[in-house]
């Protein structure tokens, strides 16, 4: 939902708020988790090579309040941008998987790798298994100033972002643009601009828990 609002004669306000939600899921023959020898059975029945089950759901809610504002600082002819926005993004992962086939393994079959074996149920194996749930946040505040003096147009603006999940992070990203018009067919422009974003989130509880680091 977006919201403008003008605030005197050039000055607008502008509010915008969102909610996301995504989900996936995965089951082997319609069984997502082997709870009971029953399950076993039945992972190693109807699969080949792995039984796999996992369900997924990655939300975020959030908002941002930003004013354009025009100025005539130092003479000149300013616009400023400022904002602050905000986003919750809780996560929830849950995958399990099995080897069902002994040959997998087994070093000595060509392909066959022993790190299965804790995985293996044809040999008193048991499923790896991730069950997570955390809720990361983030927080950005910005501002950037349009200056337009004589032929030239120069654009320098910063953001600050804070990322909390595992662990707090603080990322700063300036930019600088400048344009120079030296006549009607011929304008000179450069800019300067580092800018930070957030890991990719999908599966991250999963890839960064304990069981799939051992």
């Amino acid at each position: 939902v977006r919201l403008n609002v003008a605030v005197g004669e050039s000055t607008e306000l502008s509010m915008v708020g969102y909610h996301r939600n995504a989900t996936a899921q995965a089951t082997s023959g319609g069984l997502m988790r082997i709870a009971t020898p029953q399950d076993s059975a039945k992972a190693v029945a109807e699969n080949e090579k792995f039984f796999i089950g996992a369900d997924r759901a990655n939300s975020a809610t959030g908002g941002q309040l930003e004013l354009t504002t025009p100025t005539d600082c130092f003479g000149w002819n300013n616009t400023i941008h400022a904002g602050v926005g905000g986003e919750a993004f809780p996560l929830k992962e849950f995958f399990t998987f099995a080897v069902v086939n002994p040959a997998l393994s087994n070093p000595g079959i060509p392909g066959g790798d022993n790190r299965y074996r804790p995985y293996d149920l044809t040999q008193g194996g048991t499923p790896f298994l991730v069950d997570q749930e955390k809720t990361g946040t983030r927080t950005s505040a910005w501002i950037q100033d349009r200056i337009a003096f004589d032929e030239w147009i120069v654009n320098a603006g910063v953001r600050f972002d804070m990322f909390n999940l595992f662990e707090q992070e603080i990322a700063i990203s300036p930019r600088l643009a400048a344009s120079y018009r030296y006549n009607d067919q011929l304008v000179f422009r450069g800019s300067y601009g580092r800018i930070v974003m957030q890991a990719p989130i999908e599966n991250i509880l999963v890839s960064s828990s304990p069981q799939a680091q051992m």
